[in-house]
């Protein structure tokens, strides 16, 4: 490993690096059969923890977060289905910041109801969001949070019409008498102002950049190139470390697509496999279409290796690979779940450390999906055989070799 400095941005590069290689090994599983437990889930959207270890676990379909201690002992559930105070038509996302905990109901015009992670309701406001918002706490005193929300910059070239996206991050602040739209102010807009994607019309393979991004306990923001392999984190005052390794990008040729077209097809017939033969036949050849009509758009011959990052509280990063074997996986997964969501085949990692340092590359099994991480934990959730949902904590251990 490497580090320099330039011009006052520690540049962290691994290239060359020995790859080590973790396993995920489960030390606390949640989950029950019973229709009581606190631990029965249907429809997990998020898992996140807290400061002090506490696990909040979001469920959709009760509509309600639960906290469990870091020994699996339940503390608090809260969040309901209504109109009252707290209480949201569906549960889309729950976000973690400090001992704060905050329920997302999109259906709603953009609800955020407030808790403590005890499960005392401090705040509920409704704002009126663009669908370009996504919202992105990071005030780790609960006086505070970040939404990102991303404009558009279209060009067209010879080529086909690209668009730029550019993340505008906006403060909101907790403790306004009138809380709305209107609190929101501009943050650092040199910080903020960074290219997070681009993608060319009719949403083409490959042409979109679907990476996720996030805070560290510290406040810092971080997101990945989509010209070579690098983490970017910025401070307050700016870019102060990029992390790298030696990567290529990933070529997209005739080759590659059809893969994809053929991974798409398999995906959708498995998806209607209960569906009449005449309707699984329809959404067959629908996808066969539309994969070679976004073909026909594709801009770029290649794409970064970067599909998505995920950035615990204590800086670590890790890293969704896109190349080679991963690269046709990634894009079939991403037109049916995102690419952070559950994929049914296995995920790669690469792993690194609070200093940049790379730690080793990671497996993530088919059917669980990583929500938090920490340099030697992760937290998320794995379907069992009958598609019943367990919330894991992991830790990170080396495999021999």
């Amino acid at each position: 490993m490497e580090i320099r400095d330039s011009a006052g941005v520690t540049i962290v590069d691994n290239r060359g690096e020995a790859d080590s290689t973790f396993t995920l090994v489960s030390d606390l599983r949640l989950g029950s059969v019973e229709a009581d437990a606190p631990d029965l889930f249907s429809d997990v959207v998020a898992v996140g923890v807290s400061p002090s270890g506490d696990i909040v676990v979001g469920d959709r379909m009760s509509t309600s977060a639960r906290v469990f201690d870091e020994t699996g002992g339940f503390i608090a559930a809260f969040g309901a289905r209504g109109e009252g105070p707290g209480e949201l038509s569906q549960l889309d996302d729950v976000m973690v910041v400090g001992d704060t905990v905050l329920l997302i109901d999109w259906q709603r015009g953009g609800t955020v109801s407030r808790y403590s992670s005890r499960g005392v309701l401090s705040h509920a406001v409704s704002m009126t969001m663009d669908d370009g918002v996504r919202l992105a706490p990071v005030a780790h005193d609960g006086a505070s949070w970040l939404a990102g929300e991303y404009r558009n910059r279209t060009e067209v070239l010879d080529e086909g019409e690209i668009v730029e996206q550019r993340a505008v991050l906006l403060r909101y602040d907790w403790n306004d008498p009138a809380p709305g739209p209107e609190a929101y102010s501009r943050v650092a807009a040199h910080l903020y102002g960074v290219r997070t994607g681009s993608t060319s019309a009719d949403w083409p393979l490959f042409g979109r950049v679907q990476m996720g991004d996030g805070f560290d306990g510290a406040g810092r923001y971080y997101d990945a190139s989509i010209t070579d392999y690098a983490v970017r984190v910025w401070g307050a005052d700016g870019l102060e470390r990029i992390v790298r390794r030696d990567v290529a990008l990933v070529p997209i040729t005739p080759e590659v697509v059809a893969q994809v077209r053929d991974g798409a097809v398999e995906k959708v017939d498995s998806l209607t496999r209960n569906a009449p033969v005449a309707v699984r036949e329809q959404q067959v050849e629908q996808t066969r279409e539309m994969v070679t009509r976004r073909a026909s758009h594709m801009v770029a011959d290649s794409v970064p290796p970067i599909a998505a990052i995920l950035v615990g509280r204590d800086g670590s990063i890790w890293v969704n690979r896109r190349d080679g074997p991963d690269l046709v996986q990634v894009e079939v997964e991403a037109m049916y779940s995102g690419v952070l969501g559950m994929s049914s085949r296995a995920t790669r990692w690469d792993v690194f450390a609070a200093d940049g340092r790379f730690r080793g590359r990671l497996e993530v099994p088919p059917r669980t999906r990583v929500y938090a991480v920490s340099e030697h934990h992760a937290w998320g959730v794995a379907l069992d055989d009958l598609d019943v949902p367990f919330v894991h904590r992991w830790s990170l251990e080396h495999l021999p070799g």
